[in-house]
Order: C-alpha cells, then sequence, then structure tokens
C-alpha cells in the first residue's frame, strides 16, 4: 500500500500516476491527483476484442460538492490556455488493490475509491460521504471520451443515449456494437450537455502529441444529504450486465487480490499483485496471455515468454502458465511463435527469430517449477521438435542454421531480434548475421530439447548439435579487444551491449566461468546503470544517454544506449552464478525496487535514461521489467 500527503510531498502530483488493469487488457490511468496529461489517462478504458482495441469509454466522472450553498470542484483540468487545479481540497492518496483519494473540505469528509472489476469492463466508484452538520448537495458529471485510446478527439463524440431513472444507456455513433451503461444508487440524473474541448496534455505534447481533445457529457446525477448523514454513493460504468454496488465490487476484488498472494515477505507481495496486471484472457485463442506493458502494449510473444517465469512461475500461477503456453502454441507459423497480435486486427506478426527459443525456454522453466512433465511431453513436445527442424532447415527471413551449427537470421531490412526499432522503411539496429543472444538461446534449446528427448523419444541429435553449437559459439564469439563477445558475428560487430549476458544467465552456459568473469567486468564498467543495464556502452560514439523528445528522436535512443529493466535479470543471474553472493544480488535490486514508489505507482517501467538520474521512460508497467525483478528478487532471498 502507498499513501501520499501533499501536504508532506508537495511535488507528487506532478509526476507520479496510478493504474489499474481488469484482466481482459482494459484499465484504468490516471496522474496522482492532477489533469490528465496523456491521451490514455481515463477511467475506464475498455478492451473491446479482449486482450486488444482498447477503447477510452469514461474519462472522468467530474464531482461538484455544494457545502451550505458554497460550491467546490474536486478534479482538475488543463486547457491549451488556463489550468483547472482543485488540488488542495486531497488529503491523501491511497494506491494499493483499488485507489482512494479523501477530500477534506470543513469538516465534511469524502472518500473516493475507484476499482476495476476483473474480467469485465467496469469502472465501479463509490463515495463515501460525512456530512457533519452542513447540507451537502453532489453532482456527479460523467465526461465520455469515445475514442481509442491512443487518439485524441478534436471535436467531441456525441453518442445516443437513454435515461430511465438512474440509468444511463449510451451507444457511440463510431463504435454502434457498444453499449455503455452509467448507473447510482441514489440521486437523480438531469440532462445537460456538457462539452470539455481544448483539453491539453502535457505529456504528449513533449513527446511530439499536439493534438487537442474533446469530451461529452449528457448531463449529470445530482444527491442530496442532510446535515446529520453518513452515505455510501455508488456509481458504476460498464459494457458489461454489471448490476452491483461499487463496494461489493470493491469487496470481491481485495479478496481475489489477497488470494494471489504465496509469500508473508511485503515486497513479494507487492511484487505478486503487480504481476496480477499482466496476466490477460485473449479471446481468439481462448487462453491466457500477458500484456507487455501498460498503457500502449498488447500481448508481444517475446515479452511474454521472457516475463513468463516470474509473473506465473515464482507466483505458483501454473496454471496461467500452462494456458499461456498453449496460446503460442497453437499459432506456430513455420516454425516461428508470433512476435505480436495486432491491435484491433489481432492478427499475428511473426517477425522474430528468438521467440521461437524463448518458446522453448518458457517450456522448460514451467516443468523445471510445476514439475508437470506429461503437459509438456504429450501436449508441447512436437511444436517444440516443429521450431527446432524449421530453425535446421531454414524458415523465414533467412533464419537458418549455418555449417558451423551457428543460427543466422535477417535480411534486408528485417528487424527479429528484441532491438526491433524500424522507422521510416528503416531498420535502426539490424543486427543480421550471427546475434549472441539468439545463438546463446539456440544452445539451450538445443540442450532443453536434449534433456525432454530423454523422457519422450530419444533423439540422440539434439545433444550433438548442442556440442557443435558450442564448439563454434567459443571459437566465433570472444572480442579479445573488447574483453567480452561480440554482439553479431558474421559480420562481426564488436559494439558492447548487454546481450552477451545470455551466454552466462540461461540455464546452460555457452561460455566459460573464466570469460564469464571477463564479460561481467566490462559490463559491470559501461552498461550498469542502477536501475537497469544500457543498452549500447556509454563510451560508445553513437551512444545517446536521454530518452526524450519526439518518436523519431526517442527511436534513435531506444536502443542506443537507454536503460532497460528487464535487464536486470540476466545481469543477477549472471552475477549470483559466477559470484555465488546473494546480498550483492540484493544490493543490486534496491535502486529498481525504490522506483516502486516513484513514477506509476506499483509499477515498474520499460526503460529508464542510460544517464543519471535515469529518469523513468517508457511504458509504466512493464510485463518482463516486473518479472524479471520477481525471479531475481526471489533469487536473493534464498
Amino acid at each position: 500500500m502507498k499513501i501520499i500527503n501533499p501536504k508532506i510531498k508537495e511535488d507528487c502530483f506532478n509526476n507520479e500516476e496510478w493504474l489499474l488493469t481488469n484482466g481482459i487488457g482494459g484499465y484504468a490511468y490516471s496522474p496522482l491527483a492532477s489533469h490528465h496529461t496523456k491521451a490514455y489517462n481515463g477511467l475506464l478504458i475498455a478492451s473491446l476484442a479482449p486482450p486488444t482495441m482498447r477503447y477510452n469509454v469514461l474519462n472522468q466522472l467530474d464531482e461538484r460538492v455544494v457545502i451550505d450553498g458554497k460550491s467546490y470542484n474536486l478534479e482538475s483540468y488543463q486547457y491549451d490556455d488556463h489550468i483547472e487545479d482543485n488540488t488542495a481540497l486531497i488529503k491523501e492518496v491511497i494506491v494499493d488493490d483499488f485507489v482512494t483519494y479523501r477530500y477534506e473540505i470543513g469538516n465534511v469528509y469524502i472518500d473516493k475509491t475507484i476499482t476495476l472489476v476483473h474480467g469485465e469492463n467496469t469502472v465501479a466508484i463509490n463515495y463515501h460521504v460525512v456530512s457533519n452538520n452542513h447540507q451537502v448537495n453532489l453532482f456527479f458529471t460523467p465526461y465520455f471520451s469515445l475514442r481509442d485510446h491512443a487518439a485524441r478527439c478534436n471535436k467531441a463524440t456525441i453518442p445516443c443515449f437513454s435515461v430511465h431513472e438512474r440509468h444511463l444507456s449510451l451507444i457511440p455513433l463510431n463504435h454502434k456494437d457498444v453499449l455503455i451503461r452509467t448507473y447510482m444508487n441514489t440521486g437523480v440524473f438531469n440532462k445537460e450537455t456538457n462539452i470539455k474541448d481544448n483539453l491539453y496534455y502535457a505529456f504528449d505534447c513533449v513527446t511530439g502529441y499536439k493534438e487537442l481533445d474533446a469530451l461529452y457529457s449528457p448531463g449529470y446525477y445530482n444527491v442530496m444529504m442532510s446535515d446529520q448523514e453518513t452515505k455510501d454513493i455508488s456509481f458504476v460504468c460498464t459494457l458489461d450486465d454489471a448490476n452491483r454496488t461499487a463496494r461489493e465490487y470493491l469487496f470481491d476484488e481485495v479478496k481475489r487480490k489477497a488470494m494471489l498472494v504465496n509469500t508473508k515477505d511485503p515486497i513479494k507481495v507487492r511484487l505478486e499483485k503487480i504481476a496480477d496486471q499482466f496476466i490477460v484472457d485473449r479471446k481468439s485463442t481462448k487462453n491466457k496471455s500477458i500484456i507487455a506493458g501498460y498503457p500502449w502494449f498488447s500481448d508481444w510473444g517475446r515479452d511474454t515468454l521472457i516475463a513468463l517465469e516470474g509473473l506465473t512461475l515464482v507466483t505458483k500461477r501454473f496454471d496461467d502458465a500452462k494456458s499461456i503456453i498453449l496460446t503460442f502454441a497453437k499459432t506456430i507459423h513455420h516454425g516461428l511463435v508470433v512476435n505480436l497480435f495486432e491491435d484491433g486486427t489481432n492478427k499475428p506478426r511473426y517477425n522474430t527469430a528468438d521467440a521461437s527459443l524463448w518458446f522453448i525456454h518458457a517450456c522448460y522453466m514451467y516443468e523445471q517449477y510445476s514439475h508437470d512433465t506429461d503437459f509438456i511431453t504429450k501436449e508441447v513436445y512436437p511444436h517444440l521438435k516443429e521450431i527446432i527442424s524449421a530453425y535446421i532447415r531454414g524458415t523465414d527471413h533467412a533464419i537458418y542454421m549455418d555449417d558451423d551449427f551457428l543460427i543466422h537470421a535477417g535480411d534486408n531490412e528485417d528487424q527479429i531480434t528484441w532491438m526491433d526499432v524500424y522507422t521510416h522503411g528503416k531498420a535502426i539496429t539490424p543486427r543480421h548475421g550471427k546475434p549472441v543472444e539468439l545463438n546463446a538461446l539456440w544452445y539451450n534449446a538445443l540442450m532443453i530439447m536434449a534433456y525432454f528427448s530423454n523422457k519422450t523419444d530419444h533423439d540422440e541429435s539434439y545433444g550433438l548439435i548442442a556440442k557443435r553449437t558450442k564448439k563454434s559459439f567459443a571459437d566465433k564469439f570472444w572480442c579479445e579487444e573488447t574483453q567480452c563477445l561480440y554482439d553479431v558475428v558474421e559480420p562481426n560487430d564488436s559494439s558492447i551491449r548487454p546481450n552477451q549476458l545470455y551466454a552466462l544467465s540461461l540455464p546452460f552456459p555457452v561460455i566459460s566461468f573464466e570469460l564469464g568473469k571477463k564479460m561481467l567486468k566490462v559490463v559491470d564498467e559501461k552498461l550498469y546503470a542502477k536501475t537497469g543495464i544500457r543498452s549500447l556502452a556509454y563510451d560508445d560514439p553513437r551512444y545517446i544517454g536521454h530518452y526524450e523528445g519526439n518518436l523519431d528522436k526517442r527511436d534513435l535512443a531506444y536502443h542506443m544506449g537507454t536503460s532497460w529493466a528487464y535487464l536486470m535479470g540476466p545481469y543477477i543471474r549472471a552475477h549470483v552464478l559466477l559470484d555465488e553472493d546473494k546480498s550483492q544480488a540484493r544490493e543490486l535490486l534496491q535502486p529498481l525496487l525504490e522506483t516502486l514508489d516513484q513514477n506509476c505507482i506499483n509499477g515498474i517501467n520499460e526503460i529508464f535514461d542510460g544517464d543519471a538520474p535515469h529518469t523513468p521512460r517508457g511504458t509504466v508497467n512493464q510485463a518482463w521489467s516486473v518479472g524479471e525483478l520477481l525471479v531475481a528478487y526471489e533469487m536473493s532471498r534464498i
């Protein structure tokens, strides 16, 4: 639980946010207490084709409180020419399984608690109001965006709507298949068209998106209280058949979250609850998947399979892990695991060389944690054989096993490794040839196949190819000049990057401990950046230490020095393997753990600036950042 008191931390409203999710890709997301700064902000961003097609439904619920005839607005807004700042009325904000704002106006007290309903596109907001000898009149005006969650509307979208007592129904004209309902447990709804336009989003403007936004409301709810009354006022906005009060939804969510916890360690409790935000239902496969990051990513194959160990295995969510494995097993094409499902169409895209090998790794880790060998050998093993066969004979994107038993990948403008920025028709870091992490994963995949083959068809070829692969790796990847591994061979690229960590940190290391110690020393000196690992050495002339500006500028920095939180996972694994000192792992983790209270409360950012003070950037809560932190934290506790 995080409690923020603005009287103690006056600047907290400017740089901190909260995020709630609903298990099907939808979310609620807002700055802690100030006006919205991004198009993604809102109280109900629904997923129309779980977990994709995110649609900003309810942007704000505007509250006005009249006490003994004097009016107070509780919400804040920034327009293109002025700011309505009403944060002074907030006593504190509590961020936990839900978000509670506490307002104090004289001796009238209002607790506003926001809950997202798991498995539904429903937001429930409970107001606990204590009048304390005052006449209190409350006005609640729902403002709707009715747009894609990444878009902005210069002109408000006007829906069709109807009112029946306290129930409001809306059908957006730009999405006629969507029925939105709001209802309250008390008060009266009054029809009155309201439009807020010229809304200015400061963060979006800084990152190159300068469009203004507009919101629409068909009216307001009015609730009157006597001077000796305490009342719970329930507001619900839903795309489903929700018919309960906000307090009932709140209690259900608290109980559900409590059932997820498998430890008494307070840090791990917090991380296990954060992990839950990413695990979602995928409608197209009728199984689970993992959202790569909030607010803008959908579920990506590579990200999912890297994050799977921490989010589902360390947390003992084995059924979810199995379901996720089936999602990606069902979509294998030409030996390739899907890279991403396109937002909107759910069409799978296969532009990745490493996701298939991460899939084999994920299956092995599932078996190691759960001891459910039958699931892998009877249901998944044929898919693993298909992947290996495709890589040996060759598949899409020039992926094939060469005569030296190493894997080649990529041609033209393919972006098939995790360093995948593609802009203006060009891959920024193509890395064509034989990338280091791809071949470390290939060796591990072969060793894993030898392990599973011993339990099934006793095919000795996997072990034989693995031996040849390891020898070629040792012969070709060590760079004497840099005292670490080439990032790519054939053609050789001696850029000092973090990808080499996987040669040591995967279950089956492909380099000797002697070379590993030399390599790790270079990584310590040139790539370690406290909250993450830089994507390029700081003394490389191409290094960019700040991830900022418009999209073109940010794309150039993304893999050219920007620090990545998830890479702390392989970095700490490597240190534990070589140093056998778990106290050092805890020390290395501490700066990243501290970010749980810095940007998005209860979230770990995707990336940070490579240069100090390592400002958090990118998505505000990233699956593989949290997953790898969970693995590393668990490793430091054992």
